[in-house]
C-alpha cells in the first residue's frame, strides 16, 4: 500500500507522480524488447519519465513504483496501481498551495454551542479564562495561548480538561520531550490542540520546535538530507510555571494568560469538583484533603490534592505526613 503520508511530508514528490503518470497513460506498452512478461502495461526507466533514480527509489520503498525489470544495465519500473495513486495525486493536489506546500488545515467548532457541554465546568473561577480560551478554541485561525502562574493554581487542570473532552487531542510534557519528539508527534498526528505542560521545563534550545508553527502554521523539518513540510492551523495551548525560562520570541507567539493562587474557599470548591467528579471522593473526603493539603502547605496546590486522594483512604493526613517526611 502506498504510504501517502510521505508525499505528504514531501510535497516535492507530486511532481515526479505526475511526470510517471503521464508518461504511462501516454505510452502504453513501449517498445522495450528487454521486458517479456505481461502483467504490467507500462515499462519505464528514469530516462523516460525524467526522474532521478534515488527519487524512484524512494517512490518505490515507500509502495508507489514496482520494480518490474533489473539486470547489470537496466531497471524498468511500473506504478503499482496507477488509478489509486492518480486519485491520490490529485487529491493531494486539491490541498497544495501556490508555494507548493500541502495543507492540512482543521475545521474548528464555531461557537461555544459546539463544545462539549460544560467544558471546564470543574474549575472554580477564571471565568474570563475560561471564556477567553472557548474564544480561541472555535476559530480556525491560529491562535495559542500560554497558561502562567505558580504551582497549584489549576493550569494542567485546563489541560487534562481539554485532553479528555476535546476530540483529536495531544498532551505531551513538555520536561520530558525534545524538538524531534514533538516534531514527530505533530507530523504524525497533526492534532487540532497540542496540549504542553510544563512547558518551561523544556530545554531552551528545544523550545525552538514552536518558533513558526505557532505563527504561521508552517510545520518543517530537515534532517539528515530529508525534508517535510506541511502546513496546519493547530491550536497549541501550554503551561508554565516560569516565565523567565521561556525564550522570549517563543513566549512572543502565545497570549499569555496569568493565574493567581486561590483562596482556601476557592480551593476547596476546586477539590469538590475535580477529586468527586475524576478521582470518585465523596464531598467530605474532597473537602478534608482540601484542608490538609492547604494546612501542608500553605496555599492550595490541585496536583498535590489529587496525588493525596489517590494514595490515602479516608485517611489524608497519614498521607501528608509521609510525604513531609
Amino acid at each position: 500500500m502506498a504510504d501517502v503520508s510521505y508525499i505528504k511530508e514531501n510535497p516535492d514528490y507530486i511532481d515526479d507522480l505526475k511526470k510517471i503518470i503521464s508518461y504511462e497513460e501516454n505510452n502504453k506498452n513501449p517498445d522495450h524488447v528487454f521486458i517479456a512478461d505481461e502483467p504490467y502495461d507500462s515499462k519505464w526507466e528514469y530516462g523516460d519519465v525524467g526522474v532521478h533514480p534515488t527519487r524512484i527509489h524512494q517512490l518505490e520503498i515507500h509502495g508507489f513504483v514496482d520494480k518490474v525489470f533489473n539486470s547489470n544495465s537496466t531497471k524498468a519500473y511500473s506504478l503499482i496501481d496507477r488509478d489509486d495513486i492518480k486519485d491520490t495525486v490529485e487529491s493531494l493536489l486539491s490541498q497544495t498551495d501556490e508555494d507548493g506546500m500541502i495543507r492540512n488545515m482543521h475545521e474548528f467548532p464555531k461557537n461555544e454551542d459546539q463544545l462539549p457541554d460544560k467544558l471546564f465546568g470543574n474549575i472554580v473561577g477564571y471565568d474570563d479564562v475560561k471564556w477567553l480560551i472557548k474564544r480561541g478554541i472555535t476559530t480556525d485561525d491560529i491562535t495559542n495561548f500560554i497558561l502562567i502562574g505558580e504551582k497549584g493554581t489549576g493550569k494542567s487542570v485546563f489541560l487534562t480538561e481539554m485532553y479528555k473532552r476535546m476530540e483529536n487531542s495531544r498532551y505531551v510534557v513538555a520536561s520530558e520531550s525534545t524538538s524531534a519528539g514533538v516534531l514527530e508527534t505533530l507530523f504524525e498526528e497533526l492534532p487540532m490542540y497540542f496540549l504542553v505542560d510544563e512547558f518551561d521545563d523544556m530545554k531552551k534550545n528545544h523550545q525552538a520546535v514552536f518558533s513558526s508553527y505557532a505563527e504561521t502554521g508552517i510545520l518543517s523539518e530537515t534532517k539528515s538530507g530529508k525534508n517535510r513540510q506541511v502546513k496546519t492551523n493547530i491550536k497549541t495551548i501550554a503551561a508554565a510555571n516560569d516565565r523567565s525560562k521561556i525564550k522570549d520570541n517563543i513566549f512572543d507567539r502565545f497570549t499569555p494568560i496569568e493565574f493567581e493562587r486561590y483562596t482556601h474557599d476557592e480551593f476547596k470548591e476546586v477539590c469538590e469538583g475535580v477529586l468527586t467528579r475524576e478521582e470518585g471522593k465523596s464531598y467530605d473526603e474532597a473537602y478534608a484533603i482540601a484542608d490538609c493539603v492547604w494546612d501542608h502547605k500553605g496555599y492550595g496546590d490541585v496536583r498535590m490534592a489529587i496525588q493525596v486522594a489517590r494514595l490515602s483512604d479516608g485517611d489524608p493526613q497519614k498521607v501528608l505526613k509521609v510525604i513531609a517526611e
